[in-house]
């Protein structure tokens, strides 16, 4: 029984192994592949999480702001997820924008007109990506 076990875990250890070496032979994601897969991870953020300090020690997070402030991410669809009505998703989207070179003036001063209606736990990262 011990012996089964054993080699069930092998096989699956291996599977993951094999599966990241495919994936990193793949090269990067995708565009669309990076923005659903940041969305569906900011989705599942707890409100209790979403502060600059707590997302930005979170690897993940880390990990698809990076993936989101590259070139070849649309601006525009970063903007969308700033402006997301979803706490984890607008923080996500903020996040990526502090971190672009290519963020137009118009979008800084939209941003300021909208800090009166912004969730306060969203604030802390329009200030930082005002900032940045």
């Amino acid at each position: 029984m011990l012996t089964l076990l054993g080699i069930a875990v092998l096989v699956v250890a291996g599977m993951w192994v094999l599966g990241r070496i495919g994936r990193a032979l793949q090269g990067t994601e995708t565009p669309e592949e990076a923005l659903d897969d940041a969305r569906r991870d900011a989705v599942k953020l707890s409100w209790d999480e979403i502060t600059v300090d707590k997302l930005d020690s979170k690897r993940s997070f880390r990990h698809h702001v990076e993936r989101l402030s590259q070139p070849d991410i649309p601006f525009k669809e970063v903007a969308q997820l700033a402006q997301s009505g979803t706490p984890g998703i607008a923080a996500l989207g903020l996040s990526a924008i502090a971190k672009r070179d290519d963020v137009p003036e118009r979008w800084t001063d939209d941003a300021i007109r909208s800090l009166p209606s912004t969730d306060w736990w969203v604030q802390a990262f329009v200030y930082r990506a005002l900032l940045e």
